[in-house]
């Protein structure tokens, strides 16, 4: 009896990382603990993401004794909107969580 072989294609269906593909990027400095810390939410502006980050906030704030939440509501503009302001939001929080909600 003949052996068959089988040929089997293994598809990573992820995205290269930025990190993964370049030496120039590198990923946020991260910290040890919220406590303490205030924390920026930024949702996108896909229908669900308000809300998954409204649930993440309710959750981290009764984990974590945050100091204050700085809360991005999500702009009909979308990215380029959020972005002129990015420096200055990074200067208030010590971390930020971003969302996307599809």
């Amino acid at each position: 009896m003949s052996e068959r072989q089988t040929t089997i294609a293994l598809v990573k269906p992820v995205a290269e990382y930025l990190q993964e593909t370049s030496e120039k990027i590198s990923l946020a400095r991260r910290v040890d603990t919220l406590d303490g810390k205030v924390l920026g939410l930024f949702p996108n502006w896909r229908p669900s993401a308000a809300r998954l980050l409204n649930s993440l906030r309710e959750i981290l704030s009764h984990r974590f004794e945050l100091r204050g939440i700085f809360w991005e509501e999500p702009s009909g503009g979308g990215p380029p909107l959020m972005e002129a302001h990015l420096d200055e939001v990074a200067q208030q929080c010590d971390a930020i969580i971003t969302g996307i909600g599809d």
